[in-house]
């Protein structure tokens, strides 16, 4: 997970209006094609998913909990519909 999430080219990528980090590039080529009205950025939404993403990766990577297939699912759910 801190080679995927938290190395030094992924940081840098994140400030980039176009990443060239491989893994940060495809997940805002998924966003790019999510068809939302709310009105949020293509980056904010970004920062978003990115930030559950590195926030239940970092809890796992530490133990404090499991990966929950239901959750992540209930959560990016959750998310997309607010954002429509």
């Amino acid at each position: 997970m801190e080679f995927l999430f938290f190395n030094d080219e992924a940081v840098a990528s994140l400030k980039k209006p176009n990443p060239t980090y491989p893994f940060l590039a495809k997940v805002n080529q998924l966003i790019k094609q999510v068809d939302y009205k709310s009105g949020i950025s293509n980056h904010s939404f970004l920062i978003q998913i990115w930030s559950f993403i590195q926030g239940y990766c970092f809890l796992i990577k530490n133990q404090v909990t499991t990966y929950d297939h239901q959750l992540v699912q209930m959560t990016l759910t959750q998310i997309m519909k607010e954002i429509k």
